[in-house]
């Protein structure tokens, strides 16, 4: 990334099944940000801040059924209901500190939905993909603007209450769905026969 774009990332949960990162940075230079500075006009963070993870903590095998042979994601829309149900206990979380509630982005859960699935596809858990795009990318590769975004990803949640606790309990991740500034959300869900990756992207 060019020095004049701010990259946060914070290395938060070192569970079986969850881990993740908090990415945060400027979006299109065209949007202003609320501080009056642009994006060349805040400091370069070539060093990314690591917080210690949780202990390893092993949990129990728990058996998942497959999904139905005849189930596919929506490709467009908010209208999945597992992953609306993680939006809502975003949202009742972000209620009880006194934030006000993400709605649900059609582009931007898009683009969670196929990180989720290539993540599922190729074998692999990373906010960077295999093609070398971050968060950001596949953002602004959407159609999506912004001025600051974040991204959460998990892998082997059973379900929306599942994975929702395992981000609450990991700083960078409990940040992201905290974030005062944030005010849309896109979540995709890949059940991965079974393994189920989970995407969380946020933006102002």
């Amino acid at each position: 990334m060019s020095p004049s774009t701010r990259l946060v990332v914070v290395l938060a949960l070192a569970l079986v099944g969850c881990t993740g990162e908090l990415w945060m940075e400027g979006g299109d230079r065209e949007i202003p940000h609320d501080s009056g500075l642009s994006d060349a006009a805040w400091p370069a963070r070539d060093d990314a801040a690591a917080v210690p993870g949780d202990a390893f903590v092993p949990r129990p095998d728990v058996f998942v059924p497959s999904p139905p042979d005849a189930w596919s994601a929506p490709i467009v829309g908010c209208d999945d209901p597992i992953e609306q149900a993680v939006i809502a206990r975003v949202n009742a979380s972000r209620t009880s500190m006194g934030l006000g509630a993400v709605r649900c982005d059609p582009a931007m859960t898009a683009v969670a939905r196929e990180h989720s699935s290539d993540m599922c596809a190729r074998g692999y858990f990373d906010h960077t993909g295999l093609d070398g795009r971050d968060p950001f990318d596949r953002l602004r590769d959407g159609g999506v603007r912004f001025s600051s975004a974040g991204e959460n990803i998990a892998q082997g949640q059973r379900d929306a209450d599942d994975v929702h606790t395992a981000w609450m309990n990991s700083p960078g991740h409990r940040r992201n769905i905290l974030d005062g500034d944030y005010g849309r959300i896109g979540v995709g869900l890949d059940r991965c026969g079974g393994d189920m990756y989970w995407t969380q992207v946020f933006a102002d």
